[in-house]
Protein backbone atom coordinates (compact mmCIF):
# COMPACT_ATOMS: atom_id res chain seq x y z
CA UNK A 1 0.00 0.00 0.00
CA UNK A 2 1.48 3.38 -0.97
CA UNK A 3 1.45 6.39 1.34
CA UNK A 4 -1.53 8.12 -0.30
CA UNK A 5 -3.70 5.00 -0.06
CA UNK A 6 -2.73 4.58 3.59
CA UNK A 7 -3.73 8.19 4.30
CA UNK A 8 -7.02 7.78 2.43
CA UNK A 9 -7.91 4.71 4.52
CA UNK A 10 -7.15 6.48 7.80
CA UNK A 11 -9.07 9.61 6.87
CA UNK A 12 -12.03 7.55 5.74
CA UNK A 13 -12.07 5.61 9.02
CA UNK A 14 -12.15 8.80 11.13
CA UNK A 15 -14.28 10.91 8.74
CA UNK A 16 -11.61 13.47 7.86
CA UNK A 17 -11.62 12.94 4.09
CA UNK A 18 -11.76 16.72 3.52
CA UNK A 19 -8.05 16.88 4.37
CA UNK A 20 -7.29 15.30 1.00
CA UNK A 21 -8.41 18.58 -0.61
CA UNK A 22 -5.26 20.22 0.77
CA UNK A 23 -2.85 17.70 -0.75
CA UNK A 24 -2.52 19.68 -3.96
CA UNK A 25 -2.40 23.06 -2.21
CA UNK A 26 0.64 22.52 -0.01
CA UNK A 27 4.19 23.03 -1.28
CA UNK A 28 5.31 19.59 -0.16
CA UNK A 29 2.66 16.93 -0.64
CA UNK A 30 4.80 14.15 0.83
CA UNK A 31 5.43 16.17 3.99
CA UNK A 32 1.70 16.81 4.36
CA UNK A 33 0.93 13.08 4.05
CA UNK A 34 3.53 12.33 6.73
CA UNK A 35 1.92 14.96 8.93
CA UNK A 36 -1.40 13.09 8.69
CA UNK A 37 0.18 9.68 9.26
CA UNK A 38 1.80 10.93 12.45
CA UNK A 39 -1.51 12.06 13.95
CA UNK A 40 -3.19 10.01 16.66
CA UNK A 41 -6.74 10.21 15.29
CA UNK A 42 -8.10 7.86 17.94
CA UNK A 43 -6.89 10.15 20.73
CA UNK A 44 -8.06 13.21 18.83
CA UNK A 45 -11.56 11.78 18.47
CA UNK A 46 -11.66 10.86 22.18
CA UNK A 47 -10.57 14.36 23.30
CA UNK A 48 -13.07 16.05 20.99
CA UNK A 49 -15.98 13.97 22.27
CA UNK A 50 -14.95 14.60 25.89
CA UNK A 51 -14.77 18.34 25.24
CA UNK A 52 -18.22 18.40 23.66
CA UNK A 53 -19.77 16.26 26.39
CA UNK A 54 -18.16 18.29 29.18
CA UNK A 55 -20.48 21.19 28.33
CA UNK A 56 -23.38 19.07 29.53
CA UNK A 57 -21.88 18.11 32.89
CA UNK A 58 -23.44 19.54 36.02
CA UNK A 59 -20.61 21.23 37.90
CA UNK A 60 -22.75 21.63 41.01
CA UNK A 61 -21.90 17.97 41.72
CA UNK A 62 -18.30 18.99 42.45
CA UNK A 63 -17.63 18.92 46.19
CA UNK A 64 -15.01 21.15 47.84
CA UNK A 65 -11.87 19.71 49.37
CA UNK A 66 -12.00 19.77 53.15
CA UNK A 67 -9.07 21.73 54.57
CA UNK A 68 -7.16 20.24 57.49
CA UNK A 69 -7.19 22.44 60.58
CA UNK A 70 -3.80 22.17 62.25
CA UNK A 71 -5.32 23.25 65.57
CA UNK A 72 -7.17 19.93 65.73
CA UNK A 73 -3.85 18.07 66.11
CA UNK A 74 -1.59 17.95 69.12
CA UNK A 75 1.93 19.37 68.87
CA UNK A 76 3.27 15.83 69.13
CA UNK A 77 1.12 14.61 66.21
CA UNK A 78 2.01 17.61 64.08
CA UNK A 79 5.67 17.02 64.83
CA UNK A 80 5.28 13.41 63.74
CA UNK A 81 3.71 14.43 60.43
CA UNK A 82 6.37 17.08 59.80
CA UNK A 83 9.09 14.50 60.46
CA UNK A 84 7.54 12.17 57.90
CA UNK A 85 7.43 15.01 55.37
CA UNK A 86 11.04 16.01 56.02
CA UNK A 87 12.24 12.44 55.54
CA UNK A 88 10.38 12.16 52.23
CA UNK A 89 12.03 15.36 51.02
CA UNK A 90 15.48 14.21 52.16
CA UNK A 91 14.94 10.91 50.32
CA UNK A 92 14.32 12.75 47.07
CA UNK A 93 10.57 12.07 46.98
CA UNK A 94 9.66 15.73 46.31
CA UNK A 95 10.09 17.60 43.03
CA UNK A 96 8.95 20.99 41.83
CA UNK A 97 7.21 21.44 38.46
CA UNK A 98 7.01 24.94 36.97
CA UNK A 99 4.64 25.43 34.04
CA UNK A 100 6.53 28.06 32.05
CA UNK A 101 5.23 27.82 28.52
CA UNK A 102 3.89 31.37 28.37
CA UNK A 103 5.34 34.45 26.77
CA UNK A 104 5.45 37.80 28.58
CA UNK A 105 3.47 39.62 25.89
CA UNK A 106 0.69 40.87 28.19
CA UNK A 107 3.34 42.10 30.62
CA UNK A 108 4.95 44.12 27.85
CA UNK A 109 7.93 41.78 27.99
CA UNK A 110 9.68 40.30 24.98
CA UNK A 111 10.58 36.79 26.08
CA UNK A 112 9.44 33.85 28.22
CA UNK A 113 7.23 34.99 31.09
CA UNK A 114 9.60 33.50 33.66
CA UNK A 115 12.35 35.88 32.55
CA UNK A 116 10.23 38.93 33.40
CA UNK A 117 11.86 41.02 36.13
CA UNK A 118 9.53 42.06 38.95
CA UNK A 119 12.41 44.06 40.42
CA UNK A 120 15.69 45.12 38.76
CA UNK A 121 17.72 41.94 38.11
CA UNK A 122 15.15 39.77 39.90
CA UNK A 123 13.15 37.61 37.50
CA UNK A 124 10.26 35.29 38.25
CA UNK A 125 12.56 32.31 37.65
CA UNK A 126 15.08 33.63 40.16
CA UNK A 127 12.38 34.15 42.80
CA UNK A 128 11.34 30.51 42.40
CA UNK A 129 14.95 29.36 42.52
CA UNK A 130 15.56 31.34 45.71
CA UNK A 131 12.81 29.27 47.35
CA UNK A 132 14.60 26.09 46.32
CA UNK A 133 17.87 27.35 47.75
CA UNK A 134 16.12 28.13 51.03
CA UNK A 135 14.73 24.58 50.99
CA UNK A 136 18.28 23.26 50.60
CA UNK A 137 19.35 25.15 53.72
CA UNK A 138 16.37 23.77 55.61
CA UNK A 139 16.47 20.14 54.46
CA UNK A 140 20.11 19.66 53.51
CA UNK A 141 19.33 18.34 50.02
CA UNK A 142 18.65 19.72 46.56
CA UNK A 143 15.14 19.38 45.17
CA UNK A 144 14.69 18.44 41.51
CA UNK A 145 13.19 21.28 39.48
CA UNK A 146 11.28 20.42 36.29
CA UNK A 147 10.52 23.36 34.01
CA UNK A 148 7.97 22.92 31.25
CA UNK A 149 8.38 25.27 28.31
CA UNK A 150 6.57 25.67 25.02
CA UNK A 151 8.28 24.69 21.79
CA UNK A 152 8.53 28.40 21.01
CA UNK A 153 10.35 29.48 24.18
CA UNK A 154 12.39 26.34 24.92
CA UNK A 155 15.73 27.63 23.63
CA UNK A 156 15.20 31.14 25.03
CA UNK A 157 14.48 29.72 28.49
CA UNK A 158 17.60 27.54 28.53
CA UNK A 159 19.74 30.41 27.24
CA UNK A 160 18.43 32.63 30.05
CA UNK A 161 19.38 30.09 32.70
CA UNK A 162 22.83 29.68 31.20
CA UNK A 163 23.35 33.45 31.13
CA UNK A 164 22.38 33.60 34.82
CA UNK A 165 24.56 30.59 35.70
CA UNK A 166 21.39 28.75 36.77
CA UNK A 167 21.10 31.21 39.69
CA UNK A 168 23.85 29.21 41.42
CA UNK A 169 21.56 26.18 41.70
CA UNK A 170 23.17 22.88 40.57
CA UNK A 171 22.17 22.46 36.92
CA UNK A 172 21.98 18.67 37.28
CA UNK A 173 18.88 19.20 39.41
CA UNK A 174 17.13 21.28 36.74
CA UNK A 175 15.34 19.58 33.84
CA UNK A 176 13.70 21.42 30.93
CA UNK A 177 11.04 19.76 28.80
CA UNK A 178 8.68 20.90 26.08
CA UNK A 179 4.93 20.82 26.40
CA UNK A 180 3.32 18.50 23.87
CA UNK A 181 0.86 19.84 21.37
CA UNK A 182 -2.13 18.37 19.57
CA UNK A 183 -4.14 19.28 16.46
CA UNK A 184 -6.90 21.84 16.98
CA UNK A 185 -10.54 21.08 16.20
CA UNK A 186 -13.28 23.38 15.01
CA UNK A 187 -16.63 23.12 16.81
CA UNK A 188 -17.88 20.72 14.12
CA UNK A 189 -14.96 18.37 14.80
CA UNK A 190 -12.97 19.19 11.68
CA UNK A 191 -9.26 19.82 12.06
CA UNK A 192 -8.18 23.44 11.60
CA UNK A 193 -5.83 24.23 8.71
CA UNK A 194 -3.63 27.31 8.45
CA UNK A 195 -3.11 29.48 5.37
CA UNK A 196 -0.18 27.31 4.23
CA UNK A 197 -2.29 24.16 4.29
CA UNK A 198 -0.85 22.68 7.46
CA UNK A 199 -2.79 21.35 10.43
CA UNK A 200 -2.88 23.89 13.26
CA UNK A 201 -1.53 22.56 16.54
CA UNK A 202 -1.80 23.94 20.05
CA UNK A 203 -0.70 23.14 23.61
CA UNK A 204 -2.36 20.01 24.96
CA UNK A 205 -3.07 21.31 28.45
CA UNK A 206 -1.06 21.59 31.65
CA UNK A 207 -2.46 18.35 33.00
CA UNK A 208 -0.60 16.35 30.36
CA UNK A 209 2.75 17.68 31.61
CA UNK A 210 2.61 15.28 34.55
Amino acid sequence: MDKLNEVENILSKYHHEYLLNYCNLVNNKDEFLDEILNLDFKLQEKLYKEAINSKEKVFSDVTPVIAIDKSSFSKEKLGEYFSIGYEEIKNGKLAIVTLAGGQGTRLGHNGPKGTYELLPNLSLFEILCDNLKKAYIKFGCYINWYIMTSKENFEATINFFEEKNYFDYPKEYITFFKQDDIPQNALDGKLLINEKGHIIRGANGHGRSF
